[in-house]
């Protein structure tokens, strides 16, 4: 089938949270992306990055959609480094990643 889930150049796919996906991750506020899956061996994969995880902001800038998401993620450059605001299990962490 088609998902509306969106691979990007960090070697994951993200999709939106919709009130069933956050049901089933157990989020409050579902402004953010959550990570569906993460390819081995990828950028997403280095950085500790996991299945159900949320990504709450890139840098300074909030990802509510995956529209954001996205903008963001095509303007990073090789070599960049960035840091992303998520959520796991109800706890915000900062993970750096490193393209």
């Amino acid at each position: 089938g088609t998902s509306k889930g969106t691979q990007s150049k960090l070697g994951m796919t993200v999709t939106e949270i919709t009130s069933s996906v956050a049901r089933q991750l157990g989020i409050s506020d579902p402004r953010g992306v959550a990570i569906t899956a993460v390819e081995k061996g990828s950028v997403a994969y280095q950085a500790g990055l996991q299945v159900g995880d949320v990504i709450r902001q890139i840098g300074d800038h909030p990802t509510p959609h995956v529209d954001e998401f996205e903008k963001l993620i095509s303007q990073l450059r090789s070599k960049d480094r960035t840091i992303l605001l998520i959520e796991r299990h109800g706890a915000l962490y900062f993970v750096s990643l490193e393209l």
